[in-house]
């Protein structure tokens, strides 16, 4: 009768995370490479995907943060009975923030395919 031995729960993870971590820099590596192809190649276009790419994961945040201020200033409108006039006076402000986020959101999207 022969007995296979199974290698333990712990031996199996050091071996899975050493394959992690070799992939993980091998894919390190090429990022780094591609990017560095892509500045040398054209280093205004690069800069400027840089930035749009950063503006752009920065606009969801500020979107979401206006879009709860507007839904605070409604809420507290309705608490305080304050009227629709004074209710819209209050909104209006956040509801033009959101708009010109949206706007910043579409040129920075144009800006974006320009550059690449």
């Amino acid at each position: 009768m022969t007995t296979t031995l199974t290698p333990s729960r712990w031996q199996r993870w050091q071996t899975w995370s050493a394959d992690r971590r070799a992939k993980l820099a091998d894919a390190s590596l090429n990022i780094r490479r591609a990017f560095g192809l892509v500045l040398r190649s054209h280093p205004q276009s690069a800069s400027a995907m840089a930035v749009c790419s950063l503006v752009g994961a920065l606009l969801p945040a500020g979107q979401a943060w206006i879009g709860k201020l507007i839904v605070d200033a409604v809420v507290t409108a309705m608490n305080t009975q304050s009227g629709a006039v004074a209710g819209l006076q209050a909104v209006l402000p956040l509801l033009a923030a959101e708009f010109g986020l949206l706007l910043i959101q579409a040129v920075n999207a144009q800006v974006r395919t320009l550059a690449e």
